[in-house]
């Protein structure tokens, strides 16, 4: 939060404006493009913290699309995108704390709603 510049906020005001619109459909094909820009907030608020070592963790693992190819469900954005929201007006307070938290909190949600793709189905 303390580090990210204007045009990194600006951009990242501009993704979450797009990933506003609720995919399409029940199939992944509608939920394709927002699990693309999902990573793309990822990557901007990595790059954002001026630590290369987490950016590039987060562009080895592509866990983003690999978690929306395994499990979706209709609502998923909605909750996502409020978590997103958080976070960066957070960045933008420049509250490093309450950005960390918040980011925190989206990791944990993110992998409960999503846990049922991982659980063992014997």
């Amino acid at each position: 939060a303390s580090n990210a510049s204007k045009k990194q906020l600006s951009e990242m005001n501009k993704l979450l404006g797009s990933m506003q619109v609720q995919p399409a459909g029940e199939k992944y094909e509608g939920y394709r493009d927002f699990a693309i820009q999902d990573a793309h907030l990822h990557r901007l608020v990595a790059d954002a913290s001026g630590n290369p070592l987490i950016t590039d963790a987060l562009n080895r693992l592509h866990a983003h699309t690999h978690s929306y190819r395994l499990y979706f469900k209709i609502g998923i954005t909605e909750e996502t995108t409020q978590e997103h929201q958080l976070i960066f007006d957070m960045i933008v307070a420049r509250e490093p704390e309450k950005a960390e938290a918040a980011m925190r909190d989206h990791i944990t949600s993110s992998r409960d709603r999503l846990k049922a793709a991982y659980e063992d189905k014997a």
